[in-house]
């Protein structure tokens, strides 16, 4: 008898341990982070999720309270009084808590935002630890701020064509009677010459705003680059006046027609002169110039006189969700870089803290294949 209670019993065990590997494998191999505690809240089990997440290993955590590790602070950075922690609560109350949004910190000292949960381990009706899953969002949130971001964009995009629609229809109505008036005011004619020239110019504002509203089916056709930056110069250098910043273009009269995406590059212009205005907190000049580099091709640059890029952050300008800004989505770069490529162009930047910034693309005269359609707009381009 005592044999077969002793053959039962390992038995018993040898599946214990199996079971108990399972599950510990289960646990190691889940994109969550699992974290179990016992009923004093110290940590007795860390997947190796939790180690990437938060730069702790395992025998570096188990038999501390999460509190001392993780979780120490509020999203504001006041610290959790004693019972406030959902943690405490799951633990002292025996019930499941789920936060959708709060913070974890890192060994490095830096913390991340988390969805999580914590699950209290009940045994004959006694809380005797718990389990807490969480999850990196990060990249979520990055994904809901854009998405935000660009339906304010897009409301903005309408509103800017319907006021461009509304501000060009008495417009044609004044152009009209001018030309009527040149005929019968000649010792007056300066001045109309002066109101026609300026309302020209409103013109050609508002016909940017409109390509900047509505977005653009890809179009490549043989365009002046002097002229395309000039229209481009004309958008922007009011902006640029309030702050104090002078635009300066030198473009070599001998450039040959390209052929390109005019509204494409557009987009990428205004995006790059936004990025340089923004970078000069204190005024001062944006240059840009443009000059034919070799028979095939011609080089354009944007000169700034801003506050730079740290050489650490220049390799990354263009990456998705890369920003230096505080509100900045990162995607204005890369979508630039995208359009520059679909013309078989090249861009690079070269930055220097405190003295500025020079984007330098070249273009080719020719395009060498027909780059695949797309549609795009500028208004989500400020990155």
């Amino acid at each position: 008898m005592i044999i077969q209670n002793l053959t039962e019993l390992n038995r018993f065990r040898k599946e214990l341990e199996h079971l108990y590997y399972k599950h510990t494998l289960i646990l190691n191999s889940i994109a969550e982070g699992v974290c179990g505690i016992d009923q004093h809240q110290n940590i007795v089990f860390w997947n190796p999720a939790a180690e990437r997440m938060t730069g702790y290993k395992a025998e570096e955590v188990i038999g501390k309270t999460s509190h001392a590790i993780i979780h120490h602070t509020k999203k504001d950075g006041t610290p959790y009084s004693f019972g406030e922690c959902p943690i405490d609560r799951a633990i002292h109350d025996g019930k499941t808590y789920h936060i959708c949004e709060d913070i974890f910190w890192k060994k490095d000292g830096t913390y991340f935002p988390v969805s999580y949960t914590v699950t209290p381990i009940l045994e004959n009706g006694a809380v005797v630890g718990g389990v807490l899953t969480f999850t990196d969002i990060t990249e979520k949130q990055k994904t809901e701020e854009f998405i935000r971001t660009s339906e304010k964009l897009s409301v903005a995009g309408q509103l800017a064509a319907g006021i461009a629609h509304e501000i060009r229809n008495p417009l044609t109505a004044i152009k009209g009677f001018i030309q009527l008036l040149q005929s019968e005011l000649d010792e007056k004619k300066p001045y109309l010459h002066i109101i026609e020239s300026e309302i020209q110019r409103i013109e050609l504002i508002l016909g940017e705003l409109l390509v900047l509203a509505k977005p653009q089916a890809t179009k490549f056709t043989k365009s002046d680059i002097g002229v395309l930056l000039q229209h481009v110069t004309t958008l922007l250098e009011t902006q640029g006046i309030l702050h104090n910043i002078q635009i300066i273009t030198k473009t070599d009269p001998s450039l040959p027609l390209i052929e390109c995406d005019e509204n494409g590059l557009k987009q990428v212009f205004i995006n790059f002169l936004k990025n340089a205005m923004e970078a000069m907190k204190n005024g001062g000049h944006i240059f840009i110039e443009a000059q034919k580099k070799d028979e095939h091709s011609v080089l354009i640059r944007f000169i700034d006189e801003g506050c730079g890029i740290p050489k650490e952050h220049l390799e990354k300008i263009g990456n998705p969700f890369f920003t230096t800004k505080e509100k900045g989505t990162g995607l204005g770069m890369m979508i630039s870089k995208k359009i520059i490529e679909d013309h078989g162009g090249t861009m690079s930047i070269m930055s220097e803290v405190n003295k500025g910034t020079t984007i330098e693309v070249i273009l080719p005269i020719r395009v060498s294949a027909s780059p695949v359609l797309h549609t795009s707009s500028s208004s989500h381009l400020h990155a």
